[in-house]
């Protein structure tokens, strides 16, 4: 699940990114300005568009990189845990029965802590 948005987030902004850079491209060849606003042409600068194109790229290549950070930073229990409905142990792959602080914390980064809820605190339980 977490490679599957990795990719598709990556996906998408590889995605815009692109169709920012054509539209750089296409601005400079076509003159979007003069065609859609009826202004004054302006000559095609290369440079400029260059400029552009590779500051987009480096935003792209830095946004990516972060993107693949963050994912990396991110640990997901997925699927169904088998949990004793009267202890609250949870069954391992090994089949061995753990409390369930044990398992939160072997399986990812959460820490737990103790507290007592509202309702226990007021039956005493």
């Amino acid at each position: 699940m977490k490679n599957k948005l990795q990719k598709i987030s990556l996906l998408s902004l590889a995605l815009g990114y692109f169709l920012n850079i054509a539209v750089i491209w296409l601005n400079e060849i076509f003159d979007l300005p003069s065609l859609l606003l009826n202004s004054e042409a302006t000559p095609i600068n290369w440079n400029e568009c260059l400029i552009e194109t590779a500051c987009m790229l480096f935003l792209f290549f830095t946004n990516a990189w972060f993107i693949k950070y963050l994912f990396s930073q991110i640990k997901l229990l997925e699927g169904l845990i088998p949990v004793c409905c009267i202890c609250k142990k949870v069954c391992t792959p090994s089949k061995q029965w753990v409390p369930f602080e044990t398992y939160i914390q072997n399986n990812s980064e959460a820490k737990c802590s103790h507290r007592i809820c509202p309702e226990c605190q007021i039956t005493g339980e």
